[in-house]
């Protein structure tokens, strides 16, 4: 009778174990989820927006205080024009 007990009590101790191995890896999924969720919806799109900033200006410091009429930095200037309309 008491090694059936002992079967019992260490069949009741894995089938315990596994059910909250199985529940914490169900919370660590959805926390992965809920992460990528964050990083996508919000940090993507204010990293470009602080990118975007920095183009611009660098761009506006250019042509305030830049040499215009050179062929270099007309294709700077170029060069921010298209880093501004191709996000990285």
């Amino acid at each position: 009778m008491s090694r059936r007990r002992l079967l019992l009590l260490t069949a009741f101790v894995v089938t315990a174990l596994v059910l909250s191995n199985y529940l914490v890896q169900r919370q660590y999924d959805r926390l992965d989820k809920q992460i990528n969720s964050i990083y996508q919806d919000r940090l993507m799109p204010s990293h470009y927006l602080f990118q975007l900033q920095t183009l611009l200006l660098n761009k506006k410091l250019m042509q305030e205080h830049g040499e215009l009429k050179g062929e270099i930095s007309q294709r700077e200037l170029t060069r921010y024009d298209e880093n501004i309309e191709t996000p990285s």
